[in-house]
């Protein structure tokens, strides 16, 4: 039983160092990377919201400073046509190039700064201008996510550094029973041979 409980031990163990020096790191990283983009998205807009007196969306070329108008614009983008590009830009926002992506029944903007920010379109000229517009107030939302998690993995790495360093607890138990069972084989195998020499 001990032998078994040692061997789970181990397996555990073996899954430790694989995150100590893969998972983990690599997860961490990733979450390094995708703060590291909010930051500079977030940095992005806030440096042209606070320029921009009005709201401006620029369509094809087109500055569009009325809401109706620009939604307008978005709306009346074609559908997607068998063998045209799904994602191509239109234009600009706030400082971010302004994607047209675009299927066979749906359609979807997508703010392109160091991130990919999808704002699907809704049913009504109004209520795609306001996804557009709020768009941007997940950022923040967004990167204290990815920093909340960047903290847990961080603390998880810590843990397992600790926990890998740990000894199997029954070592010395299981030793002293590996002893006495190599000490009862071997007088077994001595009485064997004694019974076989007595038979001869």
């Amino acid at each position: 039983r001990l032998k078994l409980y040692r061997g789970n031990f181990n397996s555990q163990k073996y899954r430790l160092e694989d995150d100590i020096n893969f998972n983990l790191p690599q997860r961490i990283k990733h979450l390094e990377l995708m703060i590291d983009s909010y930051e500079k998205d977030m940095r992005t807009y806030q440096e042209h919201y606070e320029m921009s007196d009005e709201f401006t969306l620029t369509i094809n070329h087109v500055d569009y400073t009325s809401r109706k108008e620009a939604g307008a614009a978005l709306h009346n983008l074609p559908p997607k046509k068998v063998g045209e590009a799904e994602n191509f830009l239109i234009g600009k926002y706030l400082g971010f190039d302004l994607m047209f992506h675009r299927e066979p029944y749906d359609k979807y903007l997508i703010l392109k700064g160091e991130l990919n920010h999808i704002i699907r379109f809704t049913n009504t000229i109004q209520g795609t201008i306001m996804r557009l517009q709020d768009a941007p107030n997940d950022f923040k939302e967004n990167l204290d996510e990815y920093i909340e998690r960047l903290s847990y993995n961080q603390t998880q790495l810590a843990n397992a550094m600790e926990e890998v360093k740990k000894p199997f607890p029954k070592e010395e138990e299981l030793k002293e029973k590996q002893a006495r069972l190599n000490e009862l084989n071997a007088q077994l195998n001595i009485s064997g041979k004694n019974t076989n020499l007595a038979a001869s």
